[in-house]
This record gives C-alpha cells, structure tokens and sequence, in this order.
C-alpha cells in the first residue's frame, strides 16, 4: 500500500521542484520554499504547487506533477490541499483549463492586474500558440 502525505519541502525537496520547475517550464519567479507544497508518494516527490502572494491578489502557480506519478489524480490532490488554506479568491493562469475547472475553477476576463503581465509573457515566451486562460476560484 503506498502512502501519500503533503507539507512544505525541505531544502533538498525544494531543490527537486526547483528543477521540476525549468523541467516543465512553470513559474519559478520569486520563488520560496515557504510558498509551496510537496506531495510525497512513498516518500518521493511526486507533486507540487504553490500560492503566491501578490500585491493585488494570491496566484496558485507551479503546479506539476513528476512524470513517472501521473495519472493518479495527485495533481488533484496538491491543488485540494493548497486550496484547503485560502479564505479568499484565488486565480491561475493556465494552458489546462478543464483540469482546473473540475476543481472549481471557472474562467474569467476580471483578474488582478499582476495577472496580465503574467499572462502576456506566459503566451509570449513559454506556450506560444497555446490558448492560455486566466481562471478564478472563490472560496
């Protein structure tokens, strides 16, 4: 039977995401250990996530899932646990909007202005030609 637990990453836990992070081109800007959250499958890093704090609102980001874990809804299961935390709205900016709208997520034209940058370069730079969408959830 495997065993799943969640918390923030240790130093070398953060070093793994850090990785993880340029691995799958995900934001890892201003990035700290203390904004997110590891799941460990049998005590391997198996997913990650993290809310960041912006001036004009909290952004979940970062979220992946190591290849080798997927397809066992752990994506799922950071993104619950991280959400379990927040007494306010929260907004991402996504290329996978029907994994985050299974979460309760929904799209929106209203976001923190810090979003719009994101959003622009995150077109941009990392995921040309993809349709990228901003997305709400509201506690």
């Amino acid at each position: 039977m495997s065993t799943i637990s969640i918390r923030q990453p240790n130093e070398t836990e953060f070093v793994e995401v850090r990785n993880h992070l340029k691995k799958f081109v995900l934001d890892s800007s201003e990035a700290t250990k203390e904004q997110f959250k590891v799941l460990l499958y049998d005590d391997k890093l198996a997913a990650f996530g993290r809310l960041k704090q912006r001036n004009d609102g909290v952004e979940l980001c970062s979220v992946g899932v190591v290849e080798e874990y997927r397809g066992k809804k752990l994506g799922e299961a950071i993104v619950k646990d991280i959400l379990s935390i927040v007494k306010t709205d929260v907004y991402l900016v996504t290329v996978i909007p029907n994994f985050f709208k299974k979460l309760g997520f929904i799209e929106t034209k209203e976001y923190p202005a810090s979003l719009q940058h994101k959003r622009d370069n995150f077109c941009e730079y990392h995921h040309p030609g993809d349709c990228i969408t901003v997305m709400k959830y509201s506690k």
